[in-house]
């Protein structure tokens, strides 16, 4: 089991020990794609769900809908994934899907409609791309990404199409940031930037944030009800 990722060492904290992140993807219907064992992809009208399964390294796809012993309507993993300690999913505009790895440090891109043993179409990795323990995953509006790097107190942000050992456009680390344990990223519709803290905290940030920068806004304290936040969503 890689690093120190808390919410996977401290099961008592809330949080299922497994690790599973969620997403519901909204937009249009999926068109058949690859095969989930020996069936052919259904379409999903209405939207689907996304799901980061840590233990399996892989990430499995419901119908929006889907409720009780349901299968996957699409599933990928294999060698040829890049799937690593799968520990967040994002899904953009277009459908392409991205999954933070956690123990590969990377993040990976996947085409619409992507199943099986399929190959990323991008892979960010390497010394230069500032990920560490990458936990959480957003996309805005212009396709950029921000990532919870767990393993350094940060949050990286990448352009649309990044791919490869590329340098972030903007990192936000340093001592004022009030970043803790980052394990969850959202972003609103005017481009805030929320982030959930495993040490009992939530921290806003303004749109394009960069550097050692302090917080709009934190949640924190006794009343809060905050107990290893993980996950973390915006509403608008």
């Amino acid at each position: 089991m890689p690093g120190s990722l808390k919410r996977l060492r401290c099961p008592g904290r809330g949080v299922l020990a497994a690790g599973a992140a969620v997403i519901l993807a909204a937009g249009g219907a999926l068109a058949a794609g690859g095969p989930v064992a020996a069936s052919a992809r259904p379409s999903a009208p209405r939207g689907f769900i996304v799901v980061a399964n840590i233990e399996a390294d892989s990430v499995t796809e419901y119908a929006k809908n889907a409720s009780g012993n349901s299968s996957p309507i699409a599933t990928i993993a294999g060698s040829h994934t890049g799937v690593s300690y799968p520990a967040g999913v994002a899904v953009d505009s277009p459908g392409h899907l991205f999954v933070t790895n956690f123990s590969a440090n990377s993040v990976t891109e996947y085409k619409e409609n992507a199943s099986g043993d399929s190959s990323p179409i991008a892979t960010i990795a390497g010394s230069s791309t500032g990920l560490s323990g990458p936990d959480g995953v957003a996309v805005n509006s212009s396709g950029h990404l921000f990532v919870a790097n767990n393993g350094t107190n940060s949050v990286t942000e990448y352009k649309e199409n990044t791919n490869g050992n590329t340098s972030p456009i903007a990192v936000i680390a340093g001592r004022r940031t009030g970043l803790s344990e980052p394990s969850g990223v959202a972003v609103d519709s005017s481009g805030h930037l929320f982030v959930a803290n495993t040490a009992n905290s939530v921290t806003e940030y303004k749109k394009n944030a960069s550097g050692d920068s302090s917080p709009t806004a934190t949640i924190k304290g006794s009343r809060t009800g905050l107990d290893g936040p993980d996950g973390i969503a915006v509403a608008g």
